[in-house]
């Protein structure tokens, strides 16, 4: 099984991303990575995690964690990131 961080998006429960993870990084360094590969991530990242709606919630294996914690959490193989847009409750 290959070494990797589940992200998973709410509104399409069957919509996850598997992004591989090698070595010790940030969340951030990850969620740059993804701005050049998915829209939401550029849009996340260039708003500071807000939506015209309000913040988008960010679940990091069971805790609540905040946009500006991102630069602070080392990322290991087996994670899971939920979104959980402020529409479900964020």
């Amino acid at each position: 099984m290959e070494k990797c961080l589940k992200i998973v998006f709410p509104i399409n429960t069957s919509e996850k991303l598997l992004v591989p993870i090698e070595g010790k990084i940030l969340l951030i360094t990850v969620f740059k990575r993804l701005t050049s590969q998915m829209t939401f991530f550029f849009d996340f990242m260039k708003n500071g995690g807000n939506t015209d709606e309000g913040s988008i919630l960010m679940i990091f294996n069971g805790e609540h964690i905040c946009f500006n914690d991102l630069e602070y959490i080392f990322v290991n193989p087996g994670d899971e990131l939920y979104f959980i847009p402020p529409i479900l409750g964020g």
